[in-house]
């Protein structure tokens, strides 16, 4: 497979039927053999070899030679790019290393012979299904993988049986997947089937950064894992109706003019001569921000499966201090680079580094990656003048507050009592905004602000009286002109 398999049984839903068949081949007694996709190009093993003799290996089709193997040594080797298929016998011969090498044909019986199981897989276009057939004895792990590269894996584990087995997978399209279904007996022969499920992957990479490519196309769009079955593609970009590039073939390389942007369509037509596009994707929004002077990153993204960031440095300009989110909601996520995620470790980000970012589909077939601008991240900070208790007929009134901030912007405010004593109880009643700040416009030094009782508050004050007191939190909340938001709280103590 050309993507690591992952584990997964526990998170997925597998179904396994099973249908008797009667029992196939034995297994091997003195050797253990490894048939990696059955069929063309398949990679043999044999382990287990006595490396002190002279080993000969011939696989045997209906009684005709197909291939022949002479003079291995050594306790297990590989044979690689030979068909070999359910049903075939592998002859293996082992004799003195200082024996002649042995006629064709051998004239002598074989060591032990290795009947190649019966092993067929298939799954249909759209069906979540990989169907199997293996001999007795045999216990079956079927794999699927993702046809996208950054797609996740499935697996299964059908029950030790003979007969028919099938895997269902939690993935809801499977159009483009690979597929691999193996057998294991229990004498640690393992034999194993590739297959690939019909229809096209849909794999779309945009890239619309632009980094420190200086060519004259740095921009790219490419369509993947296209199914063999049509011989031909046809990939157009559109903006507004119109086509900014066409080409038959599965990629578009795009002028510094025509960089990919959110609206734009990709269409895909299958054949290049097809009268209506197979399937069209228009680009979601996407944006970002990067303040080197906080080591932050903020991604303007449409729900996704992952959304991550990385930054190079010159002259080699390979990617440094990644770092990713899973499962994004539509909106601003940020990515702290001063901070630690899994193994990554604090990474210093430099206003020279050159920055990208990747974002992934829900389905994970679309993959865009896009080149944040400098910005400012950092979120104001702010200082407070207020005692810590505060009379009712100062808060009747209008109070004025001392407000410090360290850049312009804006401000608003809400001073609440969580809990207000009823008059003549000691009963709790629902929490109350007692007093405002409008929202207003700050600058950075010393600002005064007006807190201003709301039409609850003075109702509240009046059942406030001599020799009671209540518990009042004041929420400050600034922001910066790029939108970063702090929020400064104090808790005061409020006398009748």
């Amino acid at each position: 497979m050309s993507k690591a398999r992952i584990s997964l049984i526990s998170a997925i839903a597998a179904v396994v039927c099973l249908a008797a068949l009667p029992a196939g081949a034995g297994a091997a007694a003195i050797y253990q053999y490894e048939i990696e996709n059955l069929g063309s190009g398949a990679r043999f093993q044999m382990d287990k070899v006595d490396p002190s003799k002279r080993t000969t290996v011939r696989v045997m089709r209906a009684g005709v030679q197909q291939y022949r193997l002479n003079q291995v040594s050594g306790s297990s080797w590989a044979w690689f790019n030979h068909a070999v298929e359910s049903g075939d016998v592998i002859e293996v011969y082992q004799h003195p290393s200082g024996d002649p090498v042995l006629p064709d044909p051998p004239g002598v019986p074989p060591t032990e012979t290795f009947t190649v199981p019966q092993l067929t897989v298939s799954a249909g276009a759209g069906n979540p299904v990989v169907n199997g057939l293996a001999d007795d004895g045999w216990t079956a792990y079927t794999w699927l993988d993702h046809p996208c590269d950054s797609g996740p894996s499935e697996s299964i584990v059908a029950t030790r049986t003979p007969g028919a087995h099938t895997a269902t997978f939690a993935f809801p399209d499977m159009e483009g997947g690979d597929y691999s279904v193996e057998i294991r007996n229990a004498l640690g022969d393992e034999i194993t089937r590739n297959g690939r499920v019909p229809g096209d992957g849909r794999c779309i990479d945009i890239d619309a950064h632009l980094g420190v490519d200086t060519s004259t196309t740095p921009y790219e769009v490419s369509i993947d894992e296209l199914d063999n079955a049509i011989a031909t593609v046809r990939t157009v970009l559109r903006r507004s109706g119109a086509a900014l590039a066409d080409n038959n073939d599965d990629r578009l390389d795009l002028t510094g003019d025509k960089r990919p942007l959110p609206g734009d369509v990709i269409e895909v037509y299958r054949p290049q001569d097809a009268g209506a596009p197979a399937y069209t994707y228009t680009i979601p929004s996407f944006s970002g921000v990067v303040d080197a002077s906080g080591d932050l990153m903020a991604l303007q993204v449409e729900a996704g499966a992952m959304v991550g960031a990385w930054s190079c440095r010159t002259p080699h300009c390979s990617p440094r201090g990644e770092r990713w989110a899973r499962a994004v909601a539509t909106g601003r996520t940020t990515l702290n680079f001063a901070e630690n995620q899994g193994s990554g470790r604090p990474f210093d980000l430099f206003s020279t580094d050159q920055v990208g970012a990747t974002w992934i589909s829900t389905d994970e077939r679309v993959k865009i990656t896009f080149e944040p601008v400098s910005g400012d991240l950092v979120p104001p900070a702010g200082q407070l003048k207020l005692g810590s208790r505060l009379a009712v007929r100062k808060l009747s009134k209008r109070l004025k507050l001392k407000l410090n901030s360290n850049e312009a912007g804006s401000v608003g405010a809400v001073l609440t009592v969580p809990k207000m004593p009823k008059k003549g109880s000691a009963a709790a009643r629902k929490p109350v905004t007692i007093a405002t700040v409008a929202a207003r416009s700050v600058i950075a030094g010393n600002n005064t602000l007006l807190l201003k009782p709301t039409k609850k508050g003075k109702a509240a004050f009046k059942r406030l009286t001599r020799g009671k007191s209540a518990k009042a939190t004041l929420t400050i909340t600034l922001k910066d002109a790029a939108g970063n938001m702090s929020t400064l709280t104090k808790n005061i103590k409020i006398a009748g």
